[in-house]
């Protein structure tokens, strides 16, 4: 991981997605940071996923974090599937119009519900 300002404009913040990964599969399966969980953005309910997945399976069940800036669109976070598994993601989407990025992430994290 390498911060240069901590805001994430400059193009020196380089933090892999496998690591975002890592911290929610930590903060899903230990007791160490699972306070993170409730300060994520609840899919159609809450924060920046308000109005994101209104008429998708994900709804109420996606818990993420977003990410945009020009060109990049990113989401990272936890969703629970109907049959109680808990799967963990980290995407980013460079160079790509944003609100198609968007769409294509809250359909892949919704199809988790079905596993």
């Amino acid at each position: 991981m390498t911060l240069a300002d901590s805001s994430g404009l400059s193009r020196f913040d380089l933090i892999p997605p496998r690591l975002l990964d890592d911290v929610m599969l930590r903060a899903t399966s230990t007791d160490e940071i699972r306070e993170l969980l409730p300060a994520l953005a609840i899919a159609g309910g809450d924060g920046t996923l308000y109005e994101r997945y209104t008429d998708l399976p994900g709804k109420g069940w996606v818990r993420a974090k977003t990410g945009t800036l020009t060109g990049t669109s990113a989401l990272v976070g936890t969703v629970t599937s109907e049959v109680g598994n808990v799967y963990t993601f980290a995407m980013i989407s460079n160079g790509s119009d944003i609100l198609t990025a968007r769409r294509l992430m809250d359909e892949f994290t919704s199809t988790l519900r079905q596993y």
